[in-house]
């Protein structure tokens, strides 16, 4: 059996919603994530805007290891219906830690899947 690609896959999840991958560099100094309150959502961490992922708005974003397997990254909004940034938040894999204040994930990479219009 032959391995899909990208363009064979489907452009649509239920109607109007697309999806697009990325590969997104972590931040140089990363900011700890401070909790807020809908449906402004958190702030600091790693902000991804909609128009990377070619999309107006995103509904989901889903996360992984980076690329060394050295950090997970998880993605939150506040108002996932209606939002144009995500913030990412970057955990040292082996801790479950989040990454301290400072340190630079520049040489990070993630790769980001996001579902949206």
């Amino acid at each position: 059996m032959a391995a899909t690609t990208l363009a064979e896959m489907p452009q649509a999840f239920g109607g109007n919603r697309q999806y697009s991958i990325i590969h997104k560099a972590g931040p140089n100094p990363y900011v700890v994530v401070v909790a807020g309150t809908p449906p402004a959502g958190p702030t600091a961490g790693q902000t991804v805007q909609a128009s990377e992922f070619g999309l107006k708005y995103i509904e989901f974003i889903a996360g992984g290891l980076d690329e060394s397997g050295t950090y997970l990254v998880f993605a939150a909004a506040g108002n996932p219906a209606t939002s144009q940034t995500y913030t990412l938040i970057w955990i040292i894999a082996h801790t479950g830690a989040e990454v301290t204040v400072g340190t630079d994930l520049s040489t990070f990479k993630v790769r980001l899947t996001a579902i949206g219009r």
